[in-house]
């Protein structure tokens, strides 16, 4: 339940707050509490005393008690069916755009899929990346079919003016996925859709002229394959960090309303 993972971080931002942490893990404060209760030396009960009375152990489980309890008190019905009615109305019209993305990514996430093994390779090493690339590419990326796509990409001028693409963003200087790959016939489709992710930052299927100019720059120079990859990886992390947005959104909304509407109707 999505109410779990709020009870958690509620939890951990209360002990923090108590023990006077601005930015630490829970398990330095687990360590911080653990702390005190090994400096109190609980070998008496005088001892376990002062460690009970100690205001660190006592504030921290106080505040973070009773943070719980309000979280989680039982709501009075007409309350709850305010709430679920607010978030139900509020909530429908950006989940009705966020939902039809949904098929989309899908869509696109399968693409890449039937990319593996399609098109002319150069084959030889790998290129290096983390295990989380696994998670929108099918197959190891050739280094030599990226190196080349890197190298074979035309200026932004030549792919928009033999594009094809007629959207309101390609008409404002973006350049589409489409039209970058079919500027770049001959190479990998594997190699070219990983290098415009790069391009693109992870964002979406068009890239800024500027963006472009300035990675691909890096790229043939100083930076090379090296910083290719590093541009990948931060592309890649973006990419998934915006689907996980969204399904923790429909969570959450979800978990709003059917939690308001049992409390509400039913009982």
């Amino acid at each position: 339940m999505a109410w779990a993972s709020f009870l958690f971080l509620a939890l951990v931002t209360s002990v923090k707050s108590t023990l006077g942490f601005t930015s630490c893990s829970p398990s330095l404060i687990s360590t911080a509490v653990f702390n005190k209760l090994e400096r109190s030396r609980c070998s008496s009960p005088l001892a376990l005393h002062d460690m009970v009375a100690d205001p660190v152990i006592t504030d921290t489980f106080h505040s973070s008690s009773s943070l719980l309890l309000s979280l989680i008190k039982k709501t009075d019905p007409s309350e709850a069916r305010g709430v679920f009615w607010f978030t139900f109305i509020a909530s429908s019209g950006g989940l009705g755009i966020g939902a039809k993305q949904v098929p989309e990514i899908l869509k696109d996430l399968d693409n890449i899929k039937a990319l593996a093994g399609v098109g002319p390779t150069l084959g030889g090493e790998e290129l290096k990346t983390s295990k989380i690339a696994t998670l929108i590419y099918p197959v190891a990326l050739s280094k030599k079919d990226v190196e080349k796509v890197i190298k074979s990409v035309p200026s932004c001028a030549k792919i928009s003016a033999q594009g094809d693409s007629t959207s309101y963003m390609a008409s404002g200087g973006y350049i589409d996925r489409a039209d970058f790959s079919k500027a770049l016939r001959g190479c990998n489709p594997l190699a070219i859709r990983a290098v415009f992710d790069a391009l693109s930052e992870g964002k979406g299927s068009y890239a800024s002229p500027t963006t472009i100019d300035a990675k691909l720059e890096d790229w043939r120079g100083k930076g090379g394959i090296n910083a290719f990859a590093e541009n990948l990886q931060s592309a890649i992390s973006t990419k998934l960090s915006s689907y996980l947005a969204l399904a923790f959104i429909f969570a959450i909304v979800a978990d709003l309303c059917i939690e308001n509407a049992i409390q509400g109707w039913f009982q």
